[in-house]
């Protein structure tokens, strides 16, 4: 593992994932905010789109 990536995880272990989003471009590092769009096959008919929260990603 590289040592960049070591740090990331040690990071994490000390300060939280939060602490990380701040680093993200783009995210302003709330848990809250949108990470990931999913579309489902939907069971009847149209795709429905689901938002994914950064707070579900690291809990996850």
């Amino acid at each position: 593992m590289s040592a960049r990536k070591s740090a990331w995880w040690i990071g994490c272990a000390v300060f939280g994932y939060s602490y990380h989003l701040r680093t993200l471009p783009g995210t302003t590092g709330k848990t809250t905010d949108p990470a990931v769009l999913l579309f489902t096959s939907g069971s009847k008919g149209t795709p429905k789109e689901v938002v994914h929260r950064y707070r579900s990603l690291i809990a996850n």
